[in-house]
């Protein structure tokens, strides 16, 4: 099963936001949408990182050693730069691994060089969970048929 699933299911416009704008305005989205990442995007539409929760987490505990303020903050001082990009085309468990390799809990997901959306490892986990419950229900319904044919 490929990547395509998760991002059909979707069906939601990319959340994003700018370089430029203030962390809490990107806490809000999150907040608002239920989800955990946003593509943070610099003024000239180009993807320039991601913002997490837990990079939020990391300016939290920042500003308060430090005094600073935290509505002060910026995304761009705080948003993850080294995005981890992958195919729509790509399996399920490709995805899985890349993201162990790289230990990290999100990746861009892009049709050659379109950003279709961030996917987290929640979302492929669920999917593979829905996969293997549909291929249990399918096993069963055969056994069953099975089963009744062998009887008559």
């Amino acid at each position: 099963m490929s990547l395509s699933c998760i991002i059909n299911q979707k069906n939601e416009p990319l959340l994003n936001c700018s370089t430029s704008s203030y962390i809490t305005d990107a806490i809000e989205v999150m907040v608002r949408t239920g989800r955990n990442a946003l593509a943070i995007f610099n003024a000239e539409k180009e993807l320039s990182g991601i913002l997490t929760f837990f990079d939020v987490i990391k300016a939290i505990n920042s500003v308060g050693m430090k005094g600073i303020d935290f509505h002060d903050l910026k995304v761009k001082n705080w948003m993850t730069a080294k995005v981890i990009s992958v195919q729509v085309s790509s399996k399920l468990t490709d995805a899985l691994k890349l993201m162990g390799q790289h230990k990290i809990h999100h990746l861009a997901v892009k049709d050659g060089e379109v950003l279709l959306g961030l996917i987290s490892i929640s979302d492929i986990l669920a999917q593979i969970q829905h996969d293997d419950a549909l291929e249990i229900s399918v096993l069963r319904d055969m056994a069953r048929a099975k089963l009744v044919t062998d009887i008559a």
